[in-house]
């Protein structure tokens, strides 16, 4: 199936010469697949019989291989314009082995593009010669004469100039220039873009060298997770050759740091001396950079900052020390802290965790520790209350006492209204004490609103160290909120962000496994406000901790507000008010339930539905199941009043000034579409079984009999919860809805005739190159078991057809070897059917050379010799509409068929048109917004260009039936082509999805 076809909302349509007729589609297992294959039946007067289908597919992704060889080192400065302004004389590139193997880099190349280029690049050929593991290889390039050093021997030469800020450079595995901003080839080894202007990289560009820095890859090489930007570091330049130690990626020591706690002293300084410790020795010199940063303790009064660049750590030994100096004085204070941090390593590797030692600077300075509670209780609804602060000393108070100003400070609270501002300067704890309290009055209130907050702060504190110096008093709210003032009378919650304490009755819970995880509640009738604008009912979010309740329950929840969706989702009121972090009281149980509100569609604006969120509703139209696709899946159906639903271009032309026209070009009646389109929304509502999981085992809402929900089906009376998610509102049904199913007709209506036609889509059918191990494939089933699957319900669903003729969509495309996949699927029809009872058409001769004929898969026949027998060879239609340059399709296949009864001769010719997907497109293939989607015009081409192959084919055999995927919306555009064309004598019939 083509990967691109449009996902589709509602149901699927017929339309055969300007008669619409609806197909029915079946759903038979949790995985949502159609049975038979989404082979839907159209009988026409002339006894031929045409179906069409189609499915979305995800295409797979392809990675190259990769060797152990990467660029571990770059340098670009030796261009530079004055003398010395270059620490070396040449631009080189760093190669690196981080295998545990020689590897050979003959026939390779090292290539250069400029950072914004996107033309050729430059290469420069590398020489026939092994890289040991664990060893550097030095390429020397463009020289520039200021540079200050030579570099050491390199092991090959070129002269490409590279830029020393900002470029890209790819090791390729052969000699052939790469072209273009960013090549994708198997043959790029490695790739690094550096310099924030680099089009091409790995992730993100390395940071950018200089004229003195170049860019290593960290871990001394060994690092390759690919992404530039975290994978190099910029320092200065050091080329590694041949010559220098080979390393071990798999088993370079670690380096660590300890801690160091010392009294800070009373006067001049104290060393605090860290040691750098390696868990093993190591081959060669390490080195790393260290230094300090400040935490509770401030550079330059309380320590010396201090740091250094490539400190080492020699070859054979296993630490080396780094000191700071910490200044002492005769302050009682709290102990202080510092960091000192490694980073940047060579031959080395630093924990995930880093490598950061802590300097704590302890006090040794007497005085007692002083700190402050903070206070938490309920306002109280008229009168004053008093919250008593403590301020505590770890140990009673010194000769002279310990003084300290205290104050009040607004938090979410504000004085004067919710508290009374109060301070005191200069309180005292006496010699010998060791607390004092402070009071704040709290005013009481009966007004419902969240928990509030202020501050009480202690500064100027003398004699004593402090710890804790601000303590915060929290005014619970113990005043109950209506729900229907929480969820407010627009598209959001007014409160939210804010604890609230509501109260009322469950109407429904969904907590446990795959469940919503959390319960509906409402306020009794005697509460409700009385205002339509205003819900009075609300989800509660227990997360993963369910809350002992049953629907029924009268409860009292105390939580906070939030609007659970996106800002978009918030303004268009499709976001979903919730109460979260909930504490739930239980107050009785077996309450008669609120009054569910009726609701009538379609509604005047979809946000209308916002005032019913969270409530009971109450559906008394009859409801139609308008579209079945996400049962399966989701455990979904979309419901719709005044019957099923049909795309708007299935009655409106977007192209003419009236329905009724017949033009085909122009967009004078794209408003209609726009209209159509918000009635259908504001028609529906989606059924939800209120589970999260995905393809449940037990799909909800089917017929217990045929196991199955058929489009059309009705409900004539339901009462659920109204909820939203994923930006749509939805019906919950706390208990299942009775359902009126619709049935399938056993055989189609009798029309007579003498052949059967029919066209199925078999769904990506790759058998695996028949060897069946080879899965996945590049389309299909990802399994031999999922393939055997499909295989199965292909066989069953073509053979129950009882066609004569049938147009197979989405088969591989490949010739009718012994392992293809149509031989594979004939094989399986005969050893069902009985030998001989299916044979198939081959390939068109040519066909993956022309336009269109390249996609992986194809249109194909299969056919009953005893009732009929094809008449030369297939034929395809070569034409440039089908061509990938314009999107891409799979080009038309006809074949000749004569009855074996009387010689009468017609043709079938089976189509499968690009889709609507928006990928790729552009221009006039863009989505218009008139109801058509993208790759429209491409769409009108290739209905072009079929309707001259049909009239080419009519002309010696003027029975022509056409059938498969036109992915046109109705007959509307393109297929208007065909009437405006003149098509008589050929039968038509494609679908569409609302």
């Amino acid at each position: 199936m083509d990967a691109n076809c449009a996902h589709h909302i509602f149901g699927k349509n017929l339309r055969f010469k300007g008669i619409l007729m609806n197909t029915q589609k079946n759903v038979t297992s949790k995985l949502g697949h159609y049975l038979f294959s989404k082979i839907s039946w159209l009988v026409i007067a002339t006894g031929l019989v045409a179906s069409v289908a189609a499915l979305l597919v995800i295409p797979n992704l392809a990675y190259a291989a990769s060797t152990n060889i990467v660029i571990s080192q770059v340098y670009g400065g030796a261009g530079c314009g004055t003398v010395g302004c270059s620490t070396y004389k040449n631009d080189y590139v760093e190669l690196f082995n981080l295998g545990s193997s020689a590897q050979s880099i003959n026939g390779w190349s090292i290539q250069y593009g400029s950072a914004t280029g996107t033309g050729a690049w430059t290469k420069t050929d590398l020489p026939n010669v092994s890289i040991p593991a664990g060893s550097y290889f030095l390429l020397s390039l463009g020289a520039g004469v200021n540079g200050v050093s030579n570099i050491p021997t390199a092991d090959a030469v070129g002269s490409t100039a590279l830029s020393a800020t900002a470029g890209k450079l790819a090791l390729v595995s052969n000699t052939t220039a790469l072209n273009g901003a960013c090549p994708v080839s198997t043959n790029i080894i490695d790739q690094v873009g550096y310099g924030t202007t680099a089009n091409c990289s790995e992730t993100a560009p390395a940071p950018a060298p200089s004229t003195v820095n170049a860019i290593f890859r960290t871990l001394a090489g060994c690092t390759d997770t690919d992404n530039n930007s975290t994978n190099f570091s910029a320092a200065a330049a050091s080329p590694r050759n041949s010559a220098t130690a080979a390393i071990s990626c798999s088993s370079l020591p670690t380096l660590s740091i300890d801690s160091v706690t010392v009294a800070e002293g009373n006067s001049g300084t104290t060393a605090f001396t860290f040691t750098v410790s390696l868990s093993a020795v190591a081959a060669g010199n390490v080195s790393f950079n260290i230094a300090t940063t400040a935490g509770t303790a401030t550079a330059g009064s309380d320590f010396t900052t201090n740091s250094a660049t490539a400190q080492t750590i020699t070859a054979g030994n296993l630490t080396s020390t780094f000191t700071v100096l910490v200044n002492g004085d005769t302050l009682p204070e709290t102990n202080e802290t510092f960091s000192v941090t490694i980073s940047s390593p060579t031959g080395a590797t630093i924990p995930t965790a880093g490598a950061t030692g802590t300097g704590t600077i302890t006090n040794d300075d007497a005085a007692p520790n002083l700190s402050i509670n903070s206070v938490s209780q309920a306002e109280g609804n008229t009168t004053t209350s008093f919250f008593n602060f403590t301020v505590s000393l770890s140990a009673p108070a010194p000769a002279g006492g310990v003084t300290f100003d205290i104050a009040t400070a607004d938090g979410t609270a504000s004085a004067g209204s919710d508290y009374v501002a109060n301070s005191i300067a200069g309180q005292t704890i006496a010699a010998g004490n060791s607390s004092a309290t402070f009071a704040v009055t709290v005013n009481g209130d009966t007004v419902g609103e969240a928990n509030e907050t202020f501050t009480v702060n202690i500064t100027n504190i003398t004699n004593a160290i402090g710890v804790t110096t601000t303590g915060t008093g929290t005014i619970t709210n113990d005043d109950i909120t209506r729900i229907s003032a929480v969820q407010g009378g627009g598209t959001a919650s007014p409160l939210v962000g804010t604890a609230v304490l509501v109260e009322g009755i469950v109407t429904g819970v969904f907590q446990g496994a795959n469940s919503l995880a959390g319960f509906f509640m409402q306020e009794e009738d005697i509460n409700s406000d009385a205002n339509p604008a205003t819900s009075e009912g609300i989800f509660v979010y227990t997360n993963t901790v369910p809350a002992t309740v049953a629907v029924g329950d009268k409860v009292r929840v105390a939580g906070n507000v939030i609007e659970f969706g996106t800002a978009a989702q918030v303004t268009a009121g499709t976001a979903f008010t919730e109460i979260t972090t909930p504490t739930v009281t239980f107050i009785s149980a077996n309450n008669p339930l609120p009054t569910a509100v009726l609701v009538t569609l379609p509604v005047a604006a979809i946000g209308d539905l916002e005032r019913f969120e969270g409530m009971r509703v109450n559906f008394t139209q009859p409801l139609t199941v308008t579209d079945n696709n996400s049962i399966g899946q989701f455990g979904e159906l979309t419901l719709s009043v005044n019957g099923r639903l049909l795309q708007p271009t299935s009655s409106i032309d977007p192209n003419d000034a009236v329905a009724t026209g017949t033009t085909s070009t122009g967009t004078s009646n794209a408003g209609a579409i726009t209209a159509r389109n918000s009635l259908n929304s504001r028609s529906s509502i989606i059924l939800d079984d209120g589970s999260t999981a995905q393809y449940p085992a037990i799909m909800p809402f089917i017929d217990p009999v045929t196991k199955t929900i058929r489009v059309g089906s009705t409900i004539t009376s339901f009462t659920g919860i109204l909820s939203q998610s994923f930006g749509t509102h939805r019906l919950l049904a706390p208990t299942a809805p009775v359902i009126n199913y619709a049935e399938r007709p056993l055989t189609p209506p009798a029309v007579g005739g003498n052949v059967k036609i029919a066209g199925a889509n078999v769904l990506n059918y790759f058998n695996g190159d028949g060897a069946g191990n080879t899965f996945p494939t590049s389309r299909g089933a990802n399994s031999a078991i999922e393939f055997a699957r499909q295989r199965a319900k292909t066989i069953v669903a073509l053979n129950t057809l009882n066609a004569d003729v049938v147009a197979l969509l989405e088969i591989e495309n490949e010739n009718n070897t012994a392992t293809s996949s149509l031989v594979d699927l004939l094989a399986g029809l005969n050893a069902a059917a009985g030998a001989g009872t299916w044979a198939g058409v081959e390939r068109p001769v040519g066909y993956s050379a022309i336009d269109g004929g390249t996609d992986v898969i194809r249109p194909a026949f299969i056919y009953k010799p005893a009732v009929v027998t094809p008449v030369g060879l297939s034929t395809a239609l070569n034409d440039p509409a089908f061509a990938v340059s314009l999107g891409g399709g799979r080009a038309p296949i006809a074949q000749v068929f004569k009855l074996v009864s009387n010689n009468e001769q017609f043709v079938v010719v089976a189509n499968h048109f690009k889709s609507k997907s928006s990928s790729g497109a552009t221009g006039l293939n863009t989505d218009q917004n008139d109801g058509q989607a993208a790759f429209n015009q491409t769409r009108r081409l290739q209905a072009t260009a079929l309707l001259g192959f049909i009239t080419t084919l009519a002309a010696n055999t003027p029975r022509v039936i056409t059938l498969g995927d036109f992915n046109a919306y109705e007959e509307e555009d393109p297929l208007d082509i065909f009437r405006v064309g003149g098509l008589t004598n050929a039968i038509t019939s494609s679908y569409s999805y609302v």
